[in-house]
C-alpha cells in the first residue's frame, strides 16, 4: 500500500486543544502531526517555515474543525521558539483579541499595541473566524499585521474555513492574510485513515492486517481523534482492557467486520435525514433540493445529497430520484458520476463530502 503518510515533529505546545490529529505523549504533549496526500501543502508550508527567512508571512492554516490546525500551529510556534531561544512569542485567539478591542472601546481608552507587542518576534492568532462579528477588531488586526510583517515578525494563524470565503471578515483583513500563504488542513482520506489505523494499532501492540484497516477506514469517515477512539473501543472489545505488555495481538478482517457490524447496526441514515443534513450543511432549504433551481449552492447541496443517498442507503436510482423532486434515474446517475469525478479531482470536494457524511452518521447513531 502506497500510503504517502508523513509525520511532522512538534515539541510540547501547551493550550492547543482542538481535537486534532497529532499523536500525543502522556500528559497531552504534542509529539507529531500525521498527514496524508490530502495535506501535502501542510508539509510544504512547514518546510518553508523552517527556512532562515520564510518566504511567506503570514501563514494561515484553515479547514474544518478537528483537523489539527491549532495543534499544528501551536507546535510550529514552539518549534520556532526552540530555534530562536531569545525570541518573544505571543499566542492569542480571535475572541481574546476582539475582547481587548471592545473592552477598550467601551471604556473610551485606546489600546496600546506598542507596549503589548513591541518585543514580539512571532505571533499566533488562533481561531481567526471568531472575529467575524467585530469589524473594529478586524480593522485593528489588519493594521497590526501590516506592522508585524513589515518588520519581519512571523505571524501564524488558524481559521475554520477558508478566510477568502468568509464574508464576515473585512476585505482589508482578508487581503493581508492572502498576501501570505493560506494552507488548507484537510480531514484524512480513506487511504490515510487506513495507514494511520495500522500505525496506531502498532503503538498499542496490535498487528492489524491491511484488509482489516481498509474495512475500518472505509466504514468510518471520521477525523483522527474519532478514529483513535474507535480503535481503542475495538481493542477493548477484542482483548479486554487489561494491558498485556510485550505481547502482540492481532486484528484481522473478521474482527473488523464484527466491530463494524456492531457499531453500524441501526444506524442506516434515511433519505430524509440525508437531504436534511445536506440542506443544513450548504445552508439552503430542503424544498430547494427537490426544486428546479440551478443556483450553485443548491446544486452543490442536491448533488451531495444524491451522492450520499446512494452511498449510505440501499435505495435505487429511481427511489432517490423520486425523493429529490421526481428526477429520473438517468439524471440521478449523471449527478453521481459527475460528483464522483469531482471528488477524485478536487480535495475540497472530498473534504466536504467526508465532513457531511460524518455529520449524517453521527445524527443516525
Amino acid at each position: 500500500m502506497n500510503t504517502d503518510v508523513f509525520a511532522i515533529g512538534l515539541p510540547w505546545a501547551p493550550g492547543a486543544q482542538d481535537g486534532s490529529s497529532p499523536e500525543t505523549m502522556p500528559g497531552g504533549a504534542v509529539r507529531r502531526f500525521l498527514g496524508g496526500p490530502e495535506n501535502r501543502l501542510v508539509r510544504t508550508a512547514v518546510e518553508a517555515l523552517d527556512a532562515p527567512s520564510p518566504p511567506w508571512n503570514p501563514v494561515v492554516f484553515y479547514g474544518p474543525t478537528a483537523t489539527g490546525k491549532s495543534h499544528l500551529a501551536a507546535g510550529l510556534l514552539a518549534r520556532w521558539k526552540q530555534a530562536h531561544p531569545d525570541s518573544q512569542v505571543v499566542t492569542t485567539t480571535g475572541a481574546d483579541f476582539s475582547r481587548v478591542i471592545t473592552t477598550a472601546a467601551r471604556r473610551g481608552e485606546p489600546v496600546d499595541f506598542m507596549s503589548m507587542w513591541k518585543s514580539v518576534d512571532a505571533l499566533l492568532i488562533d481561531n481567526l473566524h471568531e472575529l467575524a462579528n467585530f469589524p473594529s477588531a478586524q480593522e485593528q488586526l489588519a493594521l497590526r499585521l501590516d506592522e508585524l510583517v513589515a518588520t519581519d515578525r512571523l505571524v501564524l494563524a488558524t481559521c475554520v474555513g477558508n478566510p477568502l470565503e468568509n464574508y464576515s471578515l473585512s476585505r482589508r483583513l482578508v487581503s493581508r492574510l492572502a498576501a501570505g500563504l493560506l494552507v488548507p488542513v484537510e480531514p484524512p482520506s480513506a487511504m490515510t485513515r487506513q495507514a494511520l489505523a495500522i500505525h496506531f494499532a502498532l503503538q498499542h501492540q496490535v498487528d492489524m492486517t491491511a484488509p482489516a484497516a481498509k474495512q475500518l477506514a472505509e466504514a468510518f469517515a471520521v477525523n483522527l481523534p474519532e478514529l483513535q477512539g474507535l480503535l481503542l473501543e475495538l481493542f477493548a472489545r477484542e482483548f479486554g482492557t487489561t494491558p498485556q505488555l510485550g505481547k502482540m495481538r492481532r486484528i484481522d478482517s473478521l474482527a473488523a467486520r464484527r466491530f463494524i457490524s456492531a457499531k453500524l447496526t441501526g444506524r442506516t441514515p434515511t433519505l430524509q435525514s440525508i437531504s436534511a443534513a445536506a440542506a443544513r450543511y450548504y445552508q439552503v432549504k430542503i424544498a430547494d433540493l427537490r426544486g428546479p433551481s440551478r443556483r450553485q449552492s443548491i446544486v452543490a447541496a442536491r448533488d451531495a445529497g444524491i451522492y450520499l443517498a446512494r452511498k449510505l442507503t440501499q435505495s435505487s436510482f429511481a427511489t432517490i430520484g423520486k425523493h429529490f423532486g421526481g428526477r429520473d434515474h438517468t439524471t440521478i446517475m449523471h449527478s453521481i458520476q459527475k460528483l464522483e469525478a469531482r471528488r477524485k479531482r478536487e480535495a475540497a470536494t472530498q473534504s466536504a463530502l467526508d465532513e457531511l457524511e460524518r455529520l449524517i452518521q453521527r445524527q443516525a447513531s
